[in-house]
């Protein structure tokens, strides 16, 4: 009994400090306003590549063997292409959000998320939601329309994380793929592009950073690929000590951070449409986390009844 309630405080750990720093990227990123966020998220690229593969020497559960393997087996390398992908511009629409003061809807992106993993699953694996999950889902549509009603366009930057984020889990549903090789992987898939690009910009215009660029912008752009692969590795312990419907309350705190900064911070415009768009989005959260809380428990008892 000591010995899980250990587990369980090294992973409620380990996954606050991931949860907080993934929280905490509107303050990463909020310097870098003025540099093109494509020139951004090359250096994230490159810089994750080059982290990810020292905090895989660092790894006990993983190695430079297992990317070997990944690379050599063909439905893994499909996979890990196209969640690499997904990656990229999921990784370019939150940079685009946060340099572009529209971290509020960056924040509602990753509220949604749940809600188009409950659509995904239906569309794509013939999950049949319940009726609980179709009032979540019904509460989010809800509120993505009185956003659109009230912005007079589609919030894009929060859809397409959105998406980008569920799709994601999506394409690695059922594939059983370590996460800290998996990543690995996925850095080197994007890896070409961001160097490609960088000649590109060598042979043209440059990039956007250079003799302006001041001391804060070049020490963000230093880290961005450690704070990038950092909270993933932390994430990974945590989901090896934790409950997944533990889990899913902690991936409520990196929005809930986000929307702080962006109305607290950034002073971004918070206006009754958005109050409106929040409280749905937070009643379809809180539905959908119960509605999962209560079959995880349903599970546990019919296993302990066996």
């Amino acid at each position: 009994m000591q010995n899980d309630n250990t587990n369980t405080s090294v992973g409620a750990m380990f996954a606050l400090m991931a949860t907080l720093l993934w929280g905490s990227y509107p303050l990463w990123y909020a310097p870098l306003k003025g540099i093109d966020s494509v020139d951004v998220l090359a250096v994230r690229v490159v810089g994750s590549l080059l982290f990810v593969l020292i905090l895989l020497a660092l790894a006990r559960n993983a190695s430079y063997a297992d990317v070997k393997t990944l690379l050599r087996n063909r439905r893994a390398r499909w996979v890990l292409a196209s969640s690499a992908a997904v990656s990229g511009v999921w990784w370019l629409t939150y940079i685009i959000g946060v340099t572009h003061d529209m971290v509020l809807e960056a924040s509602l992106g990753y509220y949604i998320s749940p809600i188009f993993s409950v659509l995904f699953g239906f569309l794509v694996f013939k999950e049949r939601p319940n009726s609980v999950q179709w009032l979540a889902i019904a509460l989010t549509a809800a509120a993505i329309l009185n956003l659109v009603h009230g912005y007079g366009q589609t919030p894009w930057i929060a859809l397409i994380i959105g998406m980008c984020f569920s799709l994601y889990a999506a394409i690695r549903k059922g594939v059983a793929i370590k996460p800290l090789p998996g990543l690995t992987v996925e850095c080197i898939f994007l890896f070409p592009f961001a160097v490609t690009y960088f000649i590109y910009l060598g042979m043209t215009a440059g990039p956007s950073f250079g003799v302006e660029t001041n001391a804060t912008q070049w020490s963000v752009l230093a880290i961005v690929g450690l704070i990038s692969v950092l909270p993933l590795w932390w994430y990974t312990v945590a989901a090896q000590n934790l409950k997944m419907i533990t889990l899913a309350f902690f991936q409520l705190i990196p929005p809930t951070c986000n929307f702080v900064f962006a109305v607290f911070l950034f002073d971004e415009p918070f206006t009754e449409h958005h109050q409106m768009t929040f409280t749905l989005v937070l009643a379809a959260s809180v539905i959908y986390l119960l509605d999962q809380a209560n079959v995880f428990g349903r599970k546990a008892a019919i296993a302990g009844e066996q």
